[in-house]
């Protein structure tokens, strides 16, 4: 009989669309979720994925076979101590950045709050590394957050959108050379601290450009603000464009990584139901943010 990770594997496929995916998110070879997911299908008795396809997609058989999966997970995840509150009592600790509560979150929470408005929310505020840690640790329920390099293995994380980094210059920088641009104008850095930073320094790093840096500040609305007082440029992911003035230039850089910005949570969690209204409730306010 299979274990409740094995069926945990499962559910991460049907999600995340791919082994290869899955096993990133569980921190397990590709070959060891292969396994697995064999056993299953010999346990069952049933074909589960139609390999001919690339990746493999789940059968008719599979996606009725993941309702029952979804109810013992349900059944597990709701194994609470005597003691538990009632669930009108239960609150939601949301761990998020300042650049997602500065774009989607405010429209996501909206939504949400007329879903579950007996839930007791609190929003916290921090770095990604630092929320991830909570996360862990209990301290929060969920976080939004960018993706590590690394996932840790005791964490799923569901991908919300993908953000392309852009120079950003106040109305009077001019000539779209972006090295001459680097090189007449101080870098106003953001929070050097955060997960967007170290992709910002590879890539003055690949491009052979030193900035002087004159300024640093750990909000994306205080970038803005400063590059557009004229105090700088700047490279931020482009979260919403809404939050940039009308006249500020946008250069994309096409050769830069992008920030993935993902809903992560405990492999185990209580919360199971609110979250996944809440992660519906962001994925809606991102696609009518980019309408």
């Amino acid at each position: 009989m299979p274990d409740i990770k094995t069926l945990e594997i499962y559910r991460d496929i049907a999600d995340l669309g791919s082994f290869q995916a899955a096993a990133r998110n569980m921190g397990l070879s590709l070959s060891a979720i292969s396994l697995q997911m064999k056993r299953l299908e010999e346990f069952a008795q049933l074909n589960l994925f139609d390999r001919s396809k690339k990746p493999p997609r789940l059968t008719r058989d599979g996606l009725i076979y993941l309702d029952k999966i979804d109810a013992v997970l349900k059944q597990w995840q709701e194994l609470e101590p005597a003691d538990m509150l009632h669930p009108s009592q239960k609150h939601l600790t949301i761990g998020t950045v300042h650049s997602v509560l500065s774009s989607f979150l405010p429209l996501a929470l909206k939504s949400f709050r007329q879903d579950m408005p007996n839930l007791d929310i609190v929003v916290r505020l921090d770095e990604s590394f630092v929320l991830e840690a909570e996360l862990q640790s209990g301290a929060i329920d969920v976080a939004i957050i960018s993706k590590p390099s690394k996932n840790m293995a005791d964490i799923i994380y569901h991908h919300l959108k993908e953000e392309n980094l852009v120079l950003i210059a106040g109305p009077q920088v001019t000539g779209d050379n972006i090295k001459n641009i680097f090189r007449d104008n101080p870098y106003v850095r953001f929070n050097r601290s955060a997960r967007i930073s170290l992709k910002i320094d590879d890539w003055f790093e690949k491009r052979g450009i030193i900035v002087t840096s004159g300024m640093e500040i750990d909000t994306l609305e205080g970038v803005i603000a400063l590059v557009h007082a004229g105090l700088g440029i700047s490279i931020v992911p482009l979260v919403s464009a809404r939050l940039f003035p009308p006249d500020m230039r946008i250069i994309p850089l096409k050769d830069a990584s992008k920030r993935e910005v993902v809903l992560a949570v405990p492999r185990i969690n209580r919360n199971n139901h609110s979250i996944h209204d809440l992660l519906e409730c962001c994925k809606k306010a991102i696609d009518e943010e980019t309408q």
